[in-house]
C-alpha cells in the first residue's frame, strides 16, 4: 500500500538528538530550531507548563489536606511521607485534565497573533492561587505560612511583584 500526503507539512523540531531526520517525503519539510532557544520561543513551554504547575500544586495540596483530615492521629510529615510516585502520577493526570483548550490557544499568541483570538490573563491564575493558599493555610502553622506571593512564585517560576 502506498502512502501519500495530499498536503504540505512543515515539521519544526528542536535539535535534540532523538529526533529522526530520515523522513523521505516530498511534501514534508523539516526545519530545526537554533540550539539553546527552544524554551525561549516555544510557547507551550512557557504557558502550558506554568498552568500545569498551578493545577498540580492545587491537586497536591488538596490531596494532602484530604488525607490529613481522613487519617487518625497522623502528622503532616507522616502524610507527606506516604505520598508515593503513583500518587504523583495521578496528581499530574488530574492536573492535565484541567488544562483548557483556551489556555493552549492563548499560548500561541506571542508567535501567531493573527491566529489567536483569546488571551490568558492574570485572572486565570488568581482563583487557583487563592485556593492553594487556603488549603495550605489549613495544613500549616504560623511557622510555615504560605501566601499568595509564595504560590505565584512557585507556579510562575519567577519572583513576582505585588501590585
Amino acid at each position: 500500500m502506498e502512502k501519500y500526503l495530499y498536503f504540505k507539512v512543515l515539521l519544526v523540531l528542536d535539535n535534540a538528538g532523538c529526533h529522526n531526520v530520515e523522513l523521505d517525503n516530498p511534501n514534508v519539510k523539516i526545519v530545526f530550531l537554533p540550539p539553546n532557544c527552544t524554551s525561549l520561543i516555544q510557547p507551550l513551554d512557557q504557558g502550558v507548563i506554568q498552568t500545569l504547575k498551578m493545577y498540580y500544586t492545587h491537586h497536591l495540596f488538596q490531596t494532602i489536606f484530604d488525607r490529613l483530615e481522613n487519617s487518625e492521629n497522623k502528622t503532616l510529615t507522616q502524610v507527606w511521607m506516604e505520598f508515593s510516585i503513583l500518587d504523583c502520577v495521578r496528581t499530574v493526570s488530574s492536573a492535565c485534565v484541567e488544562i483548557k483548550p483556551s489556555t493552549l490557544n492563548a499560548c500561541w499568541k506571542p508567535l501567531l497573533p493573527q491566529m489567536v483570538q483569546t488571551i490568558q490573563d492574570d485572572s486565570t491564575i488568581s482563583l487557583p492561587v487563592t485556593e492553594i493558599v487556603n488549603i495550605a493555610s489549613c495544613l500549616t502553622d504560623e511557622e510555615f505560612a504560605v501566601n499568595h506571593q509564595d504560590v505565584k512564585e512557585l507556579v510562575l517560576g519567577e519572583e513576582t511583584l505585588d501590585v
